[in-house]
């Protein structure tokens, strides 16, 4: 499965899920995995690192080539909305966005074990297709 992550919010750092590099080690081993967003410290291995190489018509091409989007609430969860690409949003706030969008599923503060038990039920999804 075709896996695109943004680990990171672009302004609000309290937005940002604190698993994402253990998250990104662990699928990355199962799944093509790239990384969109600003470049930041961490550095991966066995993953597609995009961050801070790709303008934002580049970043929409990736997104609508994914099967699913993890990110944090954001424009990318906004751009995989409008194009109906399921989305795993990571909501750290204490007043979290709601999109009511059948492709969006919002996790609030949520343990890597949730985020992977979404991740395996859209991997036997799309194996069925």
């Amino acid at each position: 499965m075709k896996l695109t992550i943004c680990p990171n919010s672009d302004t609000v750092l309290i937005k940002d899920w604190k698993y994402y590099y253990d998250l990104i080690n662990i699928v990355s081993n199962n799944h093509l995995v790239s990384i969109i967003g600003l470049k930041k410290h961490n550095e991966y291995n066995n993953v597609i690192d995009l961050r801070g190489k790709t303008n934002i018509p580049e970043l929409i091409e990736v997104i609508k080539k994914s099967h699913l989007i993890i990110c944090n609430e954001g424009g990318v969860n906004h751009i995989s909305s409008y194009y109906n690409i399921p989305c795993i949003v990571t909501q750290m706030l204490d007043t979290p966005y709601r999109c009511i969008k059948s492709n969006i599923i919002n996790l609030y503060k949520p343990k890597i074990s949730e985020v992977l038990k979404f991740i395996d039920l859209y991997n036997c999804i799309l194996k069925r297709k």
